[in-house]
């Protein structure tokens, strides 16, 4: 908590209770602690608490990756940012929750470039996409072709819906607003997961 004031205090008192020559009686201990309990009962007046409720803490602290060990593995660049998106989402700051999220985007459109023989993947979203869409455009038909061509489109859609309008600062978002764009680039990031070697 921080509380040095007390910590102090009692680290004080146990040094005199060990420099004593006679046992301490139960009174005597009474008062020692009850010293110690004024000065904590002062000092936590000037600290803030905060709480969360469990299904928040579930975001704040999780036991496993938000997205699954899939994501956390296959996309390590997006790690830090999916995590203060799961902080930011706890602690009700929706919108830097979407932020973190359209970060953590970012790095994975890298990885997804640098999957499909992209060079040069350090650059801005929109010139990354077309470069994407460009191999896909080569790609022989069949399954694969289709897959790669379904992660682009919803690309191309994260970044119209949300990415632009967060990168700049006119959206906030909601809870209930930040809750759908974190379960979409779940299902999304897990989906590409599947594809990265």
């Amino acid at each position: 908590m921080g509380a040095k004031v007390t910590s102090n205090s009692a680290k004080l008192a146990v040094k005199r209770l060990r420099a004593r020559k006679k046992p301490i009686s139960f009174g005597e201990m009474g008062e020692l602690t009850a010293q110690i309990r004024n000065v904590l009962s002062f000092e936590i007046g000037e600290i803030d608490f905060y709480c969360m409720s469990s299904v928040s803490s579930k975001f704040y602290n999780p036991a496993d990756p938000l997205f699954g060990n899939d994501v956390e593995l296959k996309i390590p660049k997006a790690s830090n940012d999916i995590s203060e998106a799961g902080k930011c989402f706890a602690t009700g700051r929706y919108t830097a929750a979407v932020f973190h999220l359209m970060r953590a985007m970012e790095a994975a459109v890298q990885t997804i470039s640098q999957e499909i023989g992209i060079e040069n993947v350090e650059r801005e979203w929109g010139k990354l996409l077309s470069d994407i869409a460009t191999k896909i455009e080569v790609m022989p038909k069949g399954s694969a072709r289709n897959s790669w061509s379904q992660i682009h489109a919803n690309l191309y859609h994260v970044k119209q819906a949300w990415r632009n309008e967060t990168m700049h600062p006119k959206a906030t978002y909601t809870e209930e607003e930040s809750r759908e764009v974190f379960e979409s680039m779940k299902s999304f990031m897990n989906n590409l997961a599947s594809f990265v070697q």
